[in-house]
């Protein structure tokens, strides 16, 4: 990204900043493919929304098998988006599980790591369904990775404020934060930008773990 140098100060001064005062909880996943399905909802919404859109779908399905089948409309109406988009993310949650269950029979993604995080990134991109801020999200939050994670909103905050090269693709602004921001500092950037982007740096940090209480066998209501 052009005059690299001159934005990283600007990004070191942002976080200072916003930092003083934010607890930031760290990302805690028991299942990676949670993280997936989470960053895939929370792609075009906040996340405060996101959390409560996802503790509903979770409430509402009984396993990830009860979603991978079901159908789009009634995933969309879970998501409370009925724009395209929302249809778009409906499809692309059941086809994700779909993709999974069919590449290793079985919906989970322990283990995927067995060979080194990258591999793991890699075969996360390779699934149908998945977004690049989805896998970047799964691949800092449930594997510890660096990566950083830019929706559009997050990206356009970041343009607005003059903290990134206007002219830049995501992808060389990703990249430029990636060299930028330690690895060991990844999630509580991603939180922190998120949080600035949401407007929610005055309060509390949200937990970094949706609430993702596993719906025990039942039947649909």
């Amino acid at each position: 990204m052009k005059n690299s140098k001159e934005y990283g100060t600007k990004i070191d001064k942002f976080v200072r900043s916003i930092k003083n005062g934010q607890k930031i909880k760290p990302a805690d996943f028991d299942e990676p493919l949670d993280a997936l399905i989470f960053g895939l909802i929370s792609e075009h919404t906040t996340e405060k929304h996101a959390r409560k859109v996802y503790k509903n779908l979770l409430a509402h399905f009984v396993d990830y098998n009860d979603l991978r089948v079901c159908r789009v409309e009634e995933v969309q109406e879970i998501l409370e988006d009925f724009t395209p988009v929302g249809e778009q993310v409906s499809e692309n949650l059941t086809r994700l599980l779909t993709a999974l269950f069919d590449k290793y029979d079985i919906l989970s993604l322990k283990g995927i790591d067995e060979q080194g995080k990258r591999q793991a990134k890699k075969d996360m991109e390779e699934l149908a369904g998945v977004s690049r801020f989805a896998v970047n999200y799964c691949f800092l939050a449930a594997f510890g990775g660096h990566a950083v994670p830019l929706n559009e909103a997050m990206l356009n905050y970041l343009r607005s404020e003059d903290l990134v090269d206007p002219q830049a693709t995501p992808e060389e602004v990703e990249g430029f934060l990636e060299r930028h921001i330690p690895a060991s500092a990844g999630w509580e950037f991603y939180e922190l930008l998120r949080m600035a982007t949401e407007g929610g740096l005055k309060k509390a940090a949200s937990a970094a773990k949706p609430d993702k209480k596993k719906p025990s066998a039942k039947k649909k209501k």
